[in-house]
């Protein structure tokens, strides 16, 4: 079972489109089918640009404008909404989320969820500084998803202050495989590039998985689907796909309001400043 990855959003700008002629258009025909949106009257073929057929698309850098891109713009450039329909396929294949609390991981258990998949979540506590407000907040956005979550607790190590924490991905990743007990199914990690950390990188995903097929014989399967992606290009998927930004939290020295002095609050600072 190969690991589903949504298409990488372009970086480059694409104008809006604008339908020429708009009064020719015929009425949507509600009973038109959602994927593509496209409405016939024997004269016109019109696929409809609707809110899930656009996204914002960071151009480049973390605070670059995003513009528009609409189903049938002028240049024919992929959109950043998942692949394929949440019904594509009749089998739910099961896939474990990571869920830290955090945007990331947040965004990768909606994804998963728009996909049909039978999503279950992960919440690893291994000593971290953050450990009850990351708690707190993976079971909400656990409990706004109707996601069951499992939460199991490794001692004996931290406890970790703010910032690098040695081998966290490995952690998590290994921890997930023994809560899995080797079945068959995905287990997904929300990492993503544009980091300097080699726990993000697909020479690491490569490598777990090899560690994997010891045990599975290729049954578990890692999966990071946004592993090509920006925060940026993240920050505008969570947008625009309903994921409860509100509920997630980013703040690595683990207060209850978050400090706004440490890397994460940085990151969420100049997110939230993208237009």
């Amino acid at each position: 079972m190969t690991p589903l990855a949504p298409k990488r959003p372009p970086r480059e700008r694409a104008r809006r489109t604008n339908f020429a002629c708009d009064h020719h258009l015929p009425r949507r025909d509600p009973r038109a089918q959602r994927h593509p949106r496209t409405v016939r009257d024997g004269r016109h073929q019109v696929t409809w640009p609707t809110k899930d057929d656009r996204t914002r698309v960071p151009a480049g850098n973390l605070l670059a404008p995003a513009p528009w891109i609409a189903r049938g713009s002028a240049k024919s450039i992929p959109l950043m909404t998942p692949a394929r329909s949440p019904n594509a396929s009749p089998v739910a294949h099961p896939v474990l989320v990571l869920l830290s609390g955090g945007l990331d991981s947040a965004a990768c258990m909606t994804f998963y969820r728009s996909q049909g998949y039978d999503v279950s979540g992960l919440f690893v506590a291994y000593g971290q500084s953050a450990l009850r407000q990351e708690l707190i907040a993976a079971r909400r956005i656990a409990k706004h998803a109707r996601v069951p979550l499992a939460i199991i607790q490794i001692s004996g190590l931290g406890p970790f202050g703010a910032g690098f924490v040695p081998a966290r991905n490995a952690l998590l990743l290994t921890a997930a495989l023994s809560h899995a007990k080797a079945h068959k199914g995905l287990i997904a990690l929300g990492i993503h590039t544009g980091t300097t950390y080699a726990d993000c990188s697909q020479g690491f995903v490569d490598a777990v998985q090899r560690l994997f097929d010891i045990y599975t014989d290729g049954r578990s399967r890692v999966t990071c689907p946004f592993l090509g992606w920006t925060k940026g290009q993240i920050w505008a998927y969570c947008r625009d796909a309903g994921v409860p930004i509100e509920l997630t939290y980013s703040c690595e020295r683990g207060g209850r309001r978050p400090c706004g002095r440490c890397l994460s609050c940085k990151d969420r600072r100049a997110l939230r400043e993208l237009r």
